[in-house]
C-alpha cells in the first residue's frame, strides 16, 4: 500500500492547469454500410491490418445467439489479442514465449455474430465482442 499512497499524494500535488487542454482522439469518420464494405475489401486486398475506426448509423438486423455453429465464447491471446481456435496456441512472433518469457494465458470473451443494415446495404460477418458485448 505504500506505493498507492505515494501515487495518490503525487496526483494531488500535480498542477494540471498549466498543461493546457487535454487532447483526445475524436474520430469523425462516418461510414455507410456500402462504404464500410468497400473499405474492408480495399484493406484486405492491400494487406492492411490496422484497426478501422468510425461511426455507423445502421440497424441491428441479425443477432444470432443460438444458430448452427455459433460459438458465443471465443479465446484470444492474452498478449496480442489475436483470436485463437479451440486448443490453439498463439503463433505471433512478438508474444512472450517467442522472446523466452512465460506464455500468456488465453482470455475468454463473449463473441456474438451480428448483421448490420442501412439504406445502402448490409455488413455481414460482423461480431460484437469483448466489453461491448
Amino acid at each position: 500500500m505504500p506505493e498507492a499512497t505515494a501515487l495518490f499524494e503525487y496526483l494531488q500535488s500535480v498542477d494540471l492547469a498549466d498543461e493546457g487542454p487535454e487532447e483526445r482522439f475524436v474520430d469523425t469518420t462516418v461510414y455507410t454500410a456500402k462504404e464500410l464494405n468497400e473499405e474492408i475489401q480495399s484493406r484486405m486486398q492491400t494487406g492492411n491490418l490496422t484497426p478501422l475506426t468510425g461511426f455507423l448509423y445502421v440497424f441491428l438486423n441479425h443477432f444470432d445467439l443460438d444458430g448452427p455453429g455459433v460459438r458465443l465464447i471465443s479465446s484470444r491471446c492474452g498478449h496480442c489479442n489475436f483470436r485463437l481456435r479451440q486448443g490453439q496456441v498463439c503463433s505471433n512472433g512478438t508474444r512472450p514465449t517467442a522472446l523466452g518469457q512465460a506464455d500468456p494465458s488465453a482470455v475468454n470473451e463473449i463473441d456474438i455474430p451480428v448483421i448490420w443494415t442501412d439504406h445502402t446495404g448490409t455488413v455481414i460477418r460482423s461480431r460484437i465482442s469483448g466489453h461491448v458485448a
